[in-house]
């Protein structure tokens, strides 16, 4: 964990050095692609206060804050909005790519064994390898209805296995794999949204310019990782302005998602030019 630390402190001054990676010639082999999880952190941090405290690694992986500062069912509607973007973006840019097919979301999330890996009495293990990469109890995700979270350090910890062990990233891409042949595809994706807000001297402070960036993942069957971002490889600035309240973004005001939603469609512009000149 803490080489992944190290990782996410360099990303946002070598972005020019990370990116997309691929693994040939398994990649292509693809053709049809489930969405198996888009999710973010329900807290939009400061960006100038998580580069100053070094605490990169911890916006990266979705820490939230508590529920007495955040009003959650207000929030609601502009958070589901925010993030079911996020997943119809993702899906429009894997299916203009290399001819993949991505599969309709109901067909994911409405599959038994889909709802069986996210069952926390039922998923053989799975969900004990995800509190030990990330203390996921407590803390908050938006993800798209009938969605579930699986936050990307999971899956693509960075961590490196002694002696022909497995890592636990490993093992639970492993368990994702299997739900390629449940779900009748070639592979299965995972990706997570970090969403920043930065202030500017000639902005009013109620105002703010939005981040975001996206990682990626394609899992095979085996568990094999057939595309992957860096963590936090690259991050993109949305047009227009957010707005804030105690300095924290305010959803429910509608310029502020679309300021949001413009950065998205950066970020996954980003990710497009970025893996096909991999692919």
């Amino acid at each position: 964990m803490k080489h992944f630390a190290a990782l996410c402190s360099l990303a946002f001054l070598l972005c020019s050095c990370a990116g997309v990676h691929v693994q040939k010639p398994e990649v292509e082999n693809v053709k049809k692609i489930a969405i198996l999880s888009v999710s973010a952190s329900e807290d939009i941090k400061k960006l100038e206060d998580e580069e100053e405290e070094g605490s990169l690694k911890d916006a990266l992986v979705g820490v939230a804050t508590s529920a007495a500062m955040d009003n959650v069912p207000q929030l609601a509607k502009g958070r589901e909005r925010l993030i079911t973007h996020g997943a119809e973006a993702l899906s429009q840019t894997l299916g203009s790519i290399k001819g993949w097919a991505v599969i309709p979301f109901d067909e994911v999330t409405g599959n038994a064994q889909v709802q069986k890996f996210f069952d926390p009495t039922g998923a053989e293990g799975v969900i004990s390898k995800l509190s030990r990469l990330v203390p996921v109890s407590g803390w908050r995700f938006m993800t798209p209805a009938g969605m579930h979270a699986l936050p990307y350090e999971a899956v693509v910890s960075g961590e490196t296995a002694l002696f022909g062990a497995k890592t636990d990233d490993q093992e639970v891409r492993e368990e994702v794999g299997k739900l390629c042949e449940a779900l009748n595809v070639d592979a299965v994706a995972v990706a997570e949204y970090y969403f920043f807000y930065e202030e500017g001297g000639l902005l009013p402070t109620a105002r703010a310019t939005p981040v975001a960036m996206v990682d990626v993942v394609l899992i095979d069957k085996k568990g094999n990782k057939l595309l992957h971002t860096d963590h936090g490889w690259t991050q993109v600035k949305g047009k227009g302005n957010v707005m804030l309240v105690d300095k924290y973004v305010d959803l429910q005001s509608d310029p502020s998602v679309d300021a949001y939603i413009n950065a998205i469609d950066k970020a996954m512009g980003e990710f497009k030019n970025a893996a096909k000149k991999k692919l």
